[in-house]
């Protein structure tokens, strides 16, 4: 429904970049259309689904709205459970963050952003040095939808986090720290798959550990609808699309 509602102007996209060897080692470059003016910071958008399933070529939606927009978007694959658990699709979204990088040059703002299970990532690699090293600290910003940062998992979450041997470690309330790149989180208030206390308490500590941390929640709003109004045809779920590019705007100054 989403690629129906998903006009296909407004973009240029190369598609099956390689960032690491196996089948979901591949990610999708989109960009403004040619006489588009570019804006920065360029996004790297990974997609959520229980750190189980999803694909690249299902969010050409997120490609094209923000490309429409003026800003450049990559939106890799990763390794999934049971291929591999926690670490595992962590070190390969670090990898797609630097090829992205490479990509684009070493002088370009990077903006994480991420849905669901691929928010929980942008906000690891944002959080936890262990998978970008000092680059995370280049990070211009994160934003967060629907992230889970702060919950007892149960399974098969548990088993996918590794969360009896590493704990609260493999959440990113379990990495509060004040050096955090500006971070919004987007939460929706009706959302019963990911409790919006979630995102309520990440922020909490964030800030008092002074970390700079925006919240926006979105009454009404359920899981999905967070992520599907940013496309134009649901924009009218919740303003999510302008307010992610009132973020951008605001990094980039």
């Amino acid at each position: 429904m989403l690629d129906a509602l998903t006009p296909k102007t407004g973009y240029r996209v190369q598609t099956d970049v390689a960032f690491q060897p196996g089948p979901r080692g591949k990610m999708d470059f989109y960009s403004p259309a040619s006489d588009a003016p570019m804006k920065t910071p360029a996004i790297v958008f990974f997609y959520g689904g229980g750190w189980q399933d999803g694909a690249r070529q299902q969010y050409r939606f997120i490609g094209q709205s923000l490309a429409e927009a003026g800003y450049r978007v990559a939106v890799p694959d990763y390794r999934v459970y049971p291929e591999v658990r926690y670490q595992g699709f962590l070190a390969d979204a670090a990898t797609a963050v630097r090829h992205a990088r490479d990509v684009w040059g070493d002088d370009t703002p990077l903006v994480l952003m991420g849905h669901s299970a691929g928010a929980h990532i942008v906000l690891m690699l944002a959080l936890d040095p262990t998978y970008l090293g000092a680059e995370r600290l280049r990070l211009a910003g994160v934003i967060a939808l629907a992230a889970p940062s702060d919950f007892e998992p149960d399974e098969p979450y548990r088993t996918i986090l590794d969360f009896d041997r590493l704990g609260r470690a493999s959440l990113p309330s379990g990495h509060i720290r004040a050096d955090a790149p500006p971070i919004l989180l987007l939460h929706g208030e009706s959302d019963r798959t990911v409790h919006p206390r979630n995102s309520q308490t990440l922020a909490a500590a964030l800030t008092a550990a002074g970390a700079r941390v925006e919240t926006i929640f979105y009454p009404g709003v359920g899981h999905s609808a967070i992520i599907g109004s940013m496309t134009p045809g649901l924009g009218f779920l919740a303003p999510v699309r302008d307010d992610v590019q009132t973020f951008l705007t605001k990094i980039a100054r």
